[in-house]
């Protein structure tokens, strides 16, 4: 499916992809998520620093597979002498 898409949107996509995953580890950085001192709300039983740092690793997980895909399939695309 991601084949036949133009090289436009593969590059628009990694881009996406790309800024996602910047921002995704600045907010995990950031006092948004290092609160000294808290550990609520808990979910599982498990303390909040360490159910966001879960999501954020799952999360990275993610978007580095699809980003590889993406961009091996834009450089299948632009490369003419296919050095992959």
């Amino acid at each position: 499916m991601i084949e036949n898409w133009s090289v436009q949107k593969l590059k628009s996509t990694w881009r996406i992809i790309y800024w996602s995953a910047i921002l995704l580890i600045a907010v995990t950085f950031s006092p948004l998520v290092l609160i000294q001192g808290k550990l609520d709300p808990h979910w599982l039983k498990m303390p909040f620093h360490l159910w966001v740092s879960i999501l954020n690793t799952i999360l990275l997980v993610a978007l580095t597979g699809v980003g590889g895909y993406v961009f091996y399939t834009l450089k299948s695309k632009t490369d003419n002498n296919h050095n992959l």
